[in-house]
Formats: C-alpha cells, sequence, structure tokens
C-alpha cells in the first residue's frame, strides 16, 4: 500500500505533504481482489461499443475501469504485486443482503484479499473484515413523520404537579404537618402564645384547635413563600421557623425551575424511531 509521510505536523509548506513511502511486503506476490457492484465512474466495464455497463458482477473480470481501479493498480505497480480480479461468490450474494457486504464476507471467509470499491463502514461490516482509512463521508437526512402532542383537559388540570414526583409531593407534604404539630406543641407549652390565641377567638383553644390553627398558617406561609416572624424568644422555635424558611426556599426554587423547563418543551415527539434501520424498516424517506 501507499503511506503519506507527514514530516512534522503544523508544518504548511507543500513540500510536506509530497513525500510517499512505498511498503514492499506484497512485492512478488498475486492479491485477489473483487468489486461488489459495477458503478460509473467508481469501477465499472465497457462493451465492445464503449458504452458503460453498470450493475451486478457477473464472471466476467476482464477490463475493469474506474477511480477506485486505477487507484488500487497504482498501488499495485509501485508495491510490486499482481492483481487477480476475481467475481464475488454467490454463496455470500445469497446469505447477504447486497452484493457490497457479500464481498466483505468473502475477503472474511479468505475467498478474496481485498474487495476495491466505496464501500461504506457498517457494523456488520467491521465486525468480519478490517477497511483502509476513509476517502469521503455521505450525508444523510431522515425525513421522519414527528406526532403533535394534543393534551388533554386533565393533562392541563395535572401540569401544576408535573415538577414533583408523587414521591415529592408527599414529603412535602409530610414536612408541613410535621412542623405544624411542632409549632402546635411549642405554643401549648408556651402561655403567652397560648392566652395570644385565646385573645384574638374569644375562647380557649385546645391541642386539637392549636394544630388546626398552626396548619393553616403552615400551609399559608408555604404558598406565600415565606414564615411569619416567631414571637417567642425561645431558641427552639426561632430554629424551627428558620428550617421551615429554608425548607421553603429550596422546595419553591426547584418547583419554579422545574416548572419552566416543562412548560418550554416542545409540544413534538418522536414516534418511536430507535435506530437508522428503525427508519428503514418504517419505509422512511431518506436524502
Amino acid at each position: 500500500g501507499l503511506y503519506y509521510s507527514y514530516d512534522t505536523c503544523g508544518n504548511d509548506t507543500s513540500s510536506s505533504w509530497d513525500s510517499i513511502e512505498t511498503d514492499v511486503a506484497l512485492e512478488g506476490t498475486v492479491v485477489r481482489a473483487g468489486i461488489p457492484y459495477q458503478l460509473f465512474p467508481d469501477h465499472y466495464q465497457v462493451d465492445s461499443d464503449g458504452n458503460v455497463i453498470e450493475g451486478p458482477t457477473t464472471n466476467n473480470t476482464a477490463g475493469y475501469k474506474g477511480l477506485y481501479i486505477d487507484l488500487f493498480e497504482e498501488a499495485a505497480d509501485r508495491a510490486g504485486f499482481t492483481i487477480q480480479w476475481d467475481y464475488v461468490s454467490q454463496a455470500s450474494r445469497d446469505s447477504t443482503t447486497s452484493t457490497w457486504s457479500a464481498c466483505v464476507a468473502d475477503v472474511s471467509k479468505g475467498l478474496l484479499d481485498i474487495c476495491v470499491g466505496n464501500f461504506w463502514t457498517t457494523p456488520d461490516r467491521l465486525a468480519i473484515s478490517a477497511f483502509t482509512t476513509t476517502l469521503d463521508i455521505d450525508k444523510f437526512h431522515m425525513l421522519a413523520p414527528r406526532a403533535l402532542k394534543e393534551p388533554s383537559l386533565l393533562t392541563y388540570i395535572l401540569q401544576p404537579f408535573e415538577p414533583f414526583t408523587p414521591g415529592a409531593w408527599i414529603c412535602v407534604v409530610l414536612v408541613v404537618i410535621y412542623v405544624s404539630i411542632i409549632k402546635s406543641k411549642v405554643i401549648v407549652d408556651s402561655d403567652n402564645i397560648q392566652e395570644h390565641h385565646q385573645s384574638e377567638r374569644g375562647h380557649k383553644v385546645g391541642m386539637p384547635g392549636v394544630f388546626q390553627i398552626e396548619m393553616y398558617e403552615c400551609l399559608i406561609e408555604f404558598f406565600a413563600q415565606g414564615v411569619e416572624h416567631c414571637p417567642s424568644d425561645r431558641l427552639a422555635p426561632r430554629l424551627l421557623s428558620l428550617g421551615y424558611a429554608v425548607f421553603i426556599l429550596f422546595t419553591i426554587a426547584c418547583y419554579a425551575g422545574n416548572l419552566t423547563a416543562i412548560l418550554t418543551t416542545s409540544k413534538f415527539e418522536p414516534k418511536g424511531y430507535s435506530s437508522f434501520q428503525d427508519c428503514i424498516d418504517k419505509k422512511m424517506q431518506y436524502l
């Protein structure tokens, strides 16, 4: 084969790209070569009138022409080996999905030494044979329909709850209940705050009533995104209020961020195409 010597990386002089080193390991040998398909101008034959012959290869392997044929013959001339053109076996044609894969299969079986042509290096082919350095890249654009999501009324109703999972919502509710219970206990044990509740409502408030009031106030604080100033001068109630305030801060921040992401998500969703082969099987168009 041919090896191109790039003497120094980054050297932009044109002469740095001109040197060629020939590997003569195959000198004097016969290399069995095949082509997968007759395709102008890559590899083809011509008839007696000079007309290009395209299509599946036959047992007639004489007179191949084309870009890749010229390249391989030049390599053979420089390296000193002889080309023996051969055809792709019928057994490999029958066991594969294309003549291109059949040619690669013959190389893996030892029936051919090399396949000459512009092959796609697919995973299946790479698994059974080595390929030379890539010469060109084909770009494809798959045309696949996109389904527009039409949310139902129930979807719109439940959308405000989507930022959190059911488990997260349960945790939020449990924290609010827990804080309400603790604050109720603190109020019952505090004469000053207990008297405050009595003066506002005109009657004595017991533990169930205090819990109901504190549950309501905790919910209001949560939805209002703020905690009422703790009138107690003791450390425990103040730490409780501070911790609850931090909980509200992080919960609302996470909720707002997730809700924004949900509301800005495209209404389009894929129709279940997971691979290129899946698109081919479902007869998608590609350019």
